[in-house]
């Protein structure tokens, strides 16, 4: 999870740099926005993501999950979603652009991916954890035959 966060979160900078500096050796400010949002929002949006990010990674370790059971489920059905959209955008993408495969407009998807597995990964933590705890309290309980003695 921190690991997916932090790739999310050097994204932020990564493009930025992008914008101001223009290196010749670093991917070109296009490369790392669509152009489907103007960037000073999306950089808005980008930071509030990357705080909750880290805000909600802090807080699974230290043991504080960031959805119910039930919202997991939704949270992990809109990440399979989110997922599955980037890749069908990747596939169309590709198709009109097939010369561009890896100089294209890969970067924006590669993220986008990044952080629908965060959410799927996060979605998945209260379920581990009811597994993994029932399972434990089944191995720490007496067995039938035992208690009635």
């Amino acid at each position: 999870m921190f690991v997916l966060a932090i790739l999310f979160v050097l994204r932020v900078p990564g493009q930025l740099f992008a914008l101001v500096a223009e290196p010749t050796w670093w991917p070109h400010f296009d490369r790392w926005h669509s152009g489907y949002m103007p960037y000073p929002l999306l950089l808005g949006f980008q930071v509030l993501i990357s705080v909750l990010l880290v805000r909600s990674s802090l807080r699974l370790g230290r043991g504080i999950e960031p959805f119910g059971a039930r919202a997991a489920q939704r949270v992990a059905l809109f990440a399979a979603c989110y997922a599955a959209g980037m890749g069908v955008r990747y596939v169309v993408t590709m198709a009109y652009w097939p010369d561009e495969r890896w100089t294209g407009p890969l970067i924006p998807i590669l993220f986008h991916w990044v952080l629908a597995l965060w959410l799927r990964v996060a979605a998945a933590r209260p379920h581990q954890r009811s597994s993994l705890a029932a399972a434990s309290q089944a191995s720490t309980r007496p067995s039938a035959e035992l208690s009635h003695e």
